[in-house]
């Protein structure tokens, strides 16, 4: 599928969306289609589920169709979509809407900047390197860390900083 077929065809499979995305599996949007190749959500879209929350987070909601859509014009899917999204190449998207964002590569710095920041977005690789990549979104609500999409759950889940590990921390994402 193009772009704008994903686009079209993705307005109209996903339904409004009240509040956070806590699991790419949500029925909302686990069919949405995402890169070339056209793979669902549920599959490989947990990067654009990060990017919603984190929209939503800091009082810029998008669509959730919309984010697709820009992440596909701004070259985001990894081989197709294939394997989700490039893990470096995220802040494109908040570039394009002028958000204020630090990269930072270093699992301890990350873990650092998470006390003065209101959301965040922690890029690891799975249990095993061949099981791929995970994105999901660490949002400050009164006072707390959440994780939304860490885990398959109906609600934002208490996040553990522990769980960011040197050996499985590629990159992340903090916003003010």
């Amino acid at each position: 599928m193009n772009r704008e077929k994903n686009y079209i065809a993705n307005k109209e499979l996903t339904k409004p969306v009240e509040g956070y995305i806590t699991r790419q599996t949500d029925e909302r949007i686990a069919k949405a289609a995402y890169g070339r190749l056209g793979n669902p959500t549920s599959r490989v879209g947990c990067a654009v589920v990060a990017v919603y929350n984190v929209m939503l987070r800091l009082g810029k909601p998008q669509p959730y169709a919309d984010v697709v859509r820009d992440c596909e014009r701004l070259g985001l899917p990894w081989l197709f979509g294939a394997l989700g999204t490039k893990p470096r190449k995220l802040g494109r998207y908040f570039r394009l809407h002028g958000v204020a964002f630090g990269r930072i590569r270093k699992a301890d710095a990350f873990k650092a900047a998470l006390n003065d920041c209101s959301a965040a977005i922690v890029c690891t690789w799975n249990s095993k390197i061949t099981n791929g990549i995970h994105f999901y979104a660490v949002l400050k609500e009164n006072g707390r860390l959440m994780s939304a999409n860490q885990h398959y759950s109906n609600g934002l889940l208490d996040f553990d900083t522990s769980c960011i590990r040197n050996d499985r921390f590629i990159v992340g994402y903090v916003f003010r």
